[in-house]
């Protein structure tokens, strides 16, 4: 067993590629989603980043990415084609782990675009060296101004005897597109089950819990019966925003044991306009298991 595994976490890629819509695409959600992508959404994306980021990645020898929904930004066959070309060029495919946001489900139609390119099935479960990682799905289709997502019980009734499985033995990473704690998101933006979700993580069993869908960088913690469990997400990929918790960029995790305790090092990666390379800020955890 490796000692020290290193994951990165993308989420919220929102890759846009209108140029081909229909006229029979846009009768649907899809219509509002175009106009603010045009009017004001589609000005934060910079996806000429992307490049930066590929070798930026590339450096890195990730052992394993995870990518935390809304690669697309209104669920076109040509956008999971061609984010799903972008996430081939940093990584063999065994090694990428992906679940779906409530913009790769914006229409019911998206669903089928999503698993013709990505052929996964909720929850899973990898072992990737050291860690295990769990992926749950709480996209689902909503009508236009809502973005709230939620686990079908199917879903948590798997997760349940997912976790009763897990063993200290691996670190254990949960896998979510909505924030799965409240008071992170306006109601019409959250998880509509998070007390389930919250039953699993008082056990204990979960390590860490990463997750997108709020635009910005986040550090929050849930406190089980074990101790805290950092529950984190990321920022855009791709997003040209300054504030400091917005910057365009992504996360990797150092994950090694040492002395019955996980040892955590969070590296927050964002890209620099200035320099055209990426600044990096850095946490330290130690989590008892």
């Amino acid at each position: 067993m490796h000692n020290i595994t290193k994951i990165g976490h993308l989420t919220d890629i929102h890759y846009s590629y209108p140029e081909n819509i229909t006229i029979k695409q846009l009768m649907s959600k899809r219509l509002y989603g175009y106009i603010f992508w045009k009017l004001s959404k589609g000005k934060r994306f910079d996806f000429s980043m992307l490049k930066e980021i590929k070798e930026d990645i590339k450096k890195e020898q990730l052992d394993h990415i995870v990518v935390t929904g809304d690669l697309t930004q209104l669920c076109l066959p040509e956008e999971f084609y061609k984010v799903k070309t972008f996430l081939q060029s940093l990584h063999s495919q065994e090694n990428i782990s992906i679940i779906p946001g409530n913009h790769d489900f914006y229409v019911s139609e998206g669903k089928k675009h999503f698993y013709k390119e990505f052929q996964l099935q909720y929850p899973f479960v990898k072992i990737i060296n050291n860690c295990a990682l769990i992926g749950v799905n709480s996209a689902v289709v909503t009508p236009p101004v809502v973005s709230y997502g939620y686990l079908t019980q199917s879903q948590i009734k798997k997760l349940q005897e997912i976790t009763e499985r897990l063993d200290n033995r691996y670190f254990n990473i949960l896998l979510i597109h909505h924030p799965p704690i409240n008071g992170i998101t306006f109601w019409n933006k959250a998880l509509i089950n998070t007390k389930e979700i919250i039953k699993i993580l008082k056990t204990g069993i979960i390590n860490l819990v990463l997750y997108g869908h709020i635009h910005r960088f986040s550090i929050r913690y849930f406190f089980s019966i074990n101790g805290k469990i950092p529950v984190i997400s990321a920022s855009p990929l791709a997003y040209t925003l300054r504030k400091h918790n917005q910057i365009g960029g992504y996360n990797i995790y150092e994950i090694n044991r040492a002395n019955n305790k996980w040892r955590l090092i969070i590296k927050r990666k964002t890209y620099n306009f200035q320099t055209k390379s990426f600044d990096v800020e850095t946490f330290d955890f130690f989590i008892f298991s």
